[in-house]
């Protein structure tokens, strides 16, 4: 699995829209360790939107503190799921989206469920919808304090 998150200086990126830059978090088979990182560079002028840069990268999700709905549906008709609302360090939302650091960590959510999941613990803007199991993905819904 390949994890992009947009990136500025360790940090995720506010807007997939004007990002330029993603962190690339590769994981073993089983999706629990992240065994390689590097980035890679967006041209606007590549005449490409966000989402194809990414499906040429093998990206199965990305994560951006504001995702467009016209982005997040350019990305999920390439098989691509759009996270939103992350804050704080890239390193750290890598690891919540592979459910190793609870969402709200290491500054991941601003220390609440409030980007991802709503303040209430439902599903936002970022989720994508639950699995099922009532987890949204986020690592919100069931994240141990």
């Amino acid at each position: 699995m390949v994890i992009a998150v947009g990136y500025d200086d360790g940090a995720i990126y506010s807007r997939l829209a004007d990002c330029g830059l993603f962190a690339l978090y590769y994981t073993d088979e089983e999706g629990s360790d992240i065994v390689m990182k590097k980035l890679a560079e967006y041209d606007p002028l590549s005449g490409g939107t966000h989402a194809e840069f990414l499906e040429e990268l093998g990206v199965s999700a990305v994560v951006c503190t504001e995702i467009s709905d016209g982005e997040r549906t350019d990305l999920a008709s390439r098989g691509i799921v759009g996270f939103s609302g992350f804050e704080g360090f890239a390193d750290v939302a890598a690891d919540v989206l592979m459910g190793n650091v609870p969402y709200g960590a290491g500054g991941c959510g601003g220390g609440s469920c409030g980007g991802c999941c709503g303040e209430d613990g439902e599903c936002g803007g970022g989720c994508g919808g639950h699995d099922g199991d009532g987890d949204c993905g986020c690592g919100c819904h069931g994240a141990e304090e």
